[in-house]
């Protein structure tokens, strides 16, 4: 089962964790923020395997490698044009 995890809510980490939908967020260096997120995980176990579902599903239909160089690809091809 894949697992939420409860990173800093900053720059290229909020893009990839979707607060309250595949893990939880917290400002970088709250430590009170971070013991809230943990305890929020210790005390809900369902709530650790729903977002791991869903942070599984989002890695799988959103950043799937074959899904980025097509990405790419569009890009390069229309700046070069």
């Amino acid at each position: 089962v894949s697992q939420s995890r409860y990173p800093s809510n900053i720059y290229g980490i909020s893009d990839a964790v979707k607060n309250h939908k595949t893990g939880l967020l917290h400002p970088p260096k709250d430590v009170d923020a971070i013991r809230e997120c943990i305890k929020r995980f210790l005390l809900d176990s369902e709530l650790i395997k729903t977002y791991g579902i869903a942070a599984r599903k989002r890695a799988v239909s959103e950043f799937d490698a074959n899904l980025f160089s097509k990405y790419w690809l569009d890009f390069y091809l229309h700046h070069l044009h």
